[in-house]
């Protein structure tokens, strides 16, 4: 009856496991695309900002920026901004720095024309060209996903909670289970043991 009480607890256990592992890499998954699109939208926002300057007056993308994107659509929270121009030189930074240089190789990851998303920490950054007026333009998006990593150490946390709470009535639940379907067993025991040379 421990044997299988136990075996059972142990299948159980695996089962709960892999299925709340899959719920967590789900969310994870999720929330790292949700935030993704967030970074997307903001490098597009940048864009439009861009292209409004007339080339020759695109040396003030600081100025224009910084005067008229209050009304920029808050896609993230306390975002770093960094746009550089073909010579690579920077033209405009936000107010929230990239506190950490952008490497050279991010650039020749660019070649190709596609967004490229980086981990830094516990920050996360994408790097895109844009071209404007026959001109290519380096912009660099990053920031923090605070409320998504914090959505997350809560479904983690809860999980775990989940976990053991199961783990526990289903312990209970299978040592009844199983003493109750053994029983005819336990009787048969029994009446084998009252079994004498003489009985």
């Amino acid at each position: 009856k421990s044997r299988i009480t136990l075996n059972l607890n142990i299948a159980t256990a695996v089962i709960l496991a892999i299925i709340m592992l899959i719920i967590y890499l789900a969310f994870s998954k999720f929330r790292k695309e949700e935030f993704h699109s967030g970074l997307e939208g903001s490098v597009s926002t940048t864009k439009r900002y861009i292209a409004r300057l007339p080339a020759e007056k695109l040396y003030l993308v600081n100025d224009f920026l910084t005067n008229e994107g209050d009304d920029r659509e808050d896609y993230i929270i306390d975002e770093a901004v960094e746009v550089y121009n073909e010579a690579k030189i920077i033209i405009y930074r936000s107010k929230v720095p990239i506190k950490e240089p952008i490497p050279s190789e991010y650039f020749i990851d660019l070649q190709e024309g596609k967004s490229v998303f980086y981990n830094r920490g516990k920050y996360e950054l994408i790097a895109s060209k844009i071209q404007i007026n026959n001109k290519k333009y380096y912009v660099f998006t990053q920031a923090e996903d605070v409320r998504g990593h914090k959505n997350l150490q809560f479904l983690k946390l809860l999980l775990v909670i989940l976990y053991v709470l199961s783990i526990g009535i289903i312990s209970i639940f299978s040592y009844v289970f199983i003493q109750k379907q053994l029983k005819p067993l336990d009787d048969f025991k029994m009446k084998i043991r009252k079994i004498t040379v003489s009985k």
